[in-house]
């Protein structure tokens, strides 16, 4: 019960920053370009039924397109074309990862997936801009991803918005010790 209500939480959290940033109703969440992804990083402890549940309480009525990539161990991106949905509204893409844990080492190998899932995404489907919806340790590898892939020469994608919810970024401290070197590299 515990879990569903969190997924719920989540769920509210991300479909009310969308509106609220783009100044729309929860119903016209759209852009320009209908191509253009909602994209859900989650967190550590995030697994199938999770995020299935998110994208339920997002999605009620079935009509997002959504794809689910999963990295493997190894590195490799594995996409599901989960399902095609309307054309007129916005494709939810979720990226799940196998070692999604509280390290930078394991952040830093996870935001490079998180690229590699992108780029995977816009060969079939090209786009130039998304939202990004991080929750949890996704807020920390989005950041990272987007920290080390920014600023770098055919960075091909604008983020309309960055979400990020209940992102530990100082995950190695207890309350009201100081930053980390992992925060202070991000700040």
């Amino acid at each position: 019960m515990k879990k569903k209500i969190i997924s719920f939480l989540i769920a509210v959290s991300a479909l009310l920053g969308l509106a609220l940033l783009n100044g729309q109703t929860s119903e016209a969440a759209t852009t320009e370009n209908n191509n253009d992804p909602v994209i859900f990083v989650p967190g550590a402890f995030d697994n199938e039924t999770s995020w299935k549940e998110m994208i339920a309480q997002l999605d009620p009525n079935n009509e997002h397109p959504v794809t689910k990539f999963s990295a493997d161990i190894d590195g490799q991106i594995l996409r599901q074309d989960v399902r095609s949905g309307n054309s007129n509204e916005r494709p939810f893409v979720v990226v799940l990862f196998p070692q999604n844990s509280y390290t930078e080492k394991v952040i830093s190998k996870d935001a490079d997936a998180l690229r590699d899932a992108l780029l995977t995404y816009n060969q079939k489907n090209p786009f130039k801009q998304a939202d990004i919806v991080g929750h949890s340790n996704g807020g920390t590898i989005t950041t990272t991803y987007l920290e080390k892939n920014a600023s770098k020469s055919g960075f091909s994608f604008h983020f309309n918005h960055f979400i990020s919810i209940g992102t530990p970024y100082n995950f190695q401290a207890v309350n009201g010790a100081d930053n980390t070197a992992f925060l202070n590299r991000l700040i």
